[in-house]
């Protein structure tokens, strides 16, 4: 969902949204109805298309941690490798966000629960869907 100014929503398959936990700080989970501050990001692009980093309302970065292989958090305060995502266009407003290792960002559950970065396929938990509001 694109909020303006590159700010951005993320709704996962149950068409529950992405929220950083506190503003940020905490892990990343796919468990919210609405759309507040929590639930939105800066989509910052990168140098190299289509890489790019999402900052929470806090001002961190999600990370993948490890790079991929474990759980998203949002609690950095820099960019490097285990920050950047790479944005696959999956079509029909539908996205996918695969991680420094190769992995891809995946809705536990199809949302509901915890996001992870371990997922070597895109199905339905690892899509997420753009929707105009």
């Amino acid at each position: 969902i694109d909020l303006g100014n590159n700010q951005v929503a993320l709704q996962a398959s149950n068409g529950q949204y992405l929220c950083a936990e506190g503003g940020g700080g905490l892990t990343v989970v796919a468990n919210r109805n609405a759309i507040s501050s929590w639930e939105s990001f800066e989509k910052i692009d990168l140098s190299v298309p289509p890489q790019m980093a999402l900052k929470a309302y806090n001002g961190q970065y999600l990370c993948a941690e490890g790079g991929g292989g474990n759980g998203v958090v949002a609690n950095r305060d820099w960019i490097s490798g285990w920050e950047t995502f790479n944005l696959i266009d999956r079509g029909n407003g539908n996205i996918a966000l695969q991680a420094y290792n190769g992995q891809y960002l995946c809705a536990e559950g199809g949302g509901g629960n915890g996001v992870v970065a371990n997922r070597d396929w895109i199905s339905g938990w690892e899509s997420f869907k753009l929707i105009p509001i």
